[in-house]
This record gives C-alpha cells, structure tokens and sequence, in this order.
C-alpha cells in the first residue's frame, strides 16, 4: 500500500517519543533535552514496535519519576553495533536511578518487567549500570537489518 511504513529509524524514533513526552508533561525544549550518539539503525517493524516499548516506558518514566524540583532533564542514549545484527544500548536520565532491590521480574513493577519481555522478545538482556543506577542498559538483536 502506498505510504505504508516498513521501518523507522532507531535514533528518528527516540528522538519523536521523547518530545512527544516533554510536551506532554509540559517541559520546555531547553530545559529537557535528548543527545543520542553512537550508531543508528533502520529497524524493521518487528524491531521497531518492541523497541518503541522500551524507549516509550524509559522516556515517561524519566519525566514522571524525575527529582520535583529539578530545573533540568538531560537524557543520554547511545546504541552501538556489535557485530552482525547485533546492538548495544544504553539509556541514562541522570536521576536518581532504580532503587537497589528493583528487579525486572518484579510483579511490582510492569513497566520494569514489560521492558525485560521487549528485550527478551528482540533476543537480549538488560542490566541496571553498577556504576550509575540511573543507566540502563541492553543488547538486542535485530533479525532483519535493513540496508538503506
């Protein structure tokens, strides 16, 4: 069909979610910003819909959960190519981070657990950065890479 979208890019993507977000929790442009670095990718919809998940539940968590009193949001996302069909990512709020007992098997926590599904679904893991707690971090595979 005409105008059917078959694939978005990874980094095109993060970047609509997160000002999507920031209008809607009604942060000014300056004062809630995105850098993304690293690589891009061109994801298929079966990379993109799960993918879209995980930075969906990142991005409002990072405004909704964020310090009251903060002037500032500066949010950090990095997605580099290990190998063949193969990525890293990690996204950081520099907030407070994740209490020490969270876990993404915790029924207490939806968005935690539909996160590690959506990893689990794109054929990786996710971790908690030991060293800033407010980083998270995966890999994933994408079966179908799409050469622009």
């Amino acid at each position: 069909q005409a105008g059917e979208t078959k694939s978005l890019s990874f980094q095109h993507f993060a970047t609509r979610l997160f000002d999507f977000s920031r209008q809607l929790f009604g942060w000014d442009p300056e004062d809630a910003t995105l850098s993304f670095t690293g690589v891009d990718l061109d994801m298929d919809l079966d990379t993109a819909i799960p993918t879209g998940l995980i930075m969906n539940e990142l991005i409002t968590n990072t405004f909704k959960h964020c310090d009251p009193d903060a002037d500032r949001i500066a949010v950090e996302i990095h997605l580099r190519h290990l190998r063949s069909g193969r990525y890293s990512a990690f996204y950081d709020d520099h907030g407070r981070g994740l209490p020490e007992d969270a876990n993404f098997s915790d029924d207490h926590s939806i968005g935690l657990w539909l996160i590690a599904e959506m990893v689990r679904k794109l054929g990786g893991s996710v971790n908690v950065s030991r060293r800033t707690r407010s980083r998270l971090v995966w890999t994933f595979e994408d079966p179908n890479p799409l050469i622009p």
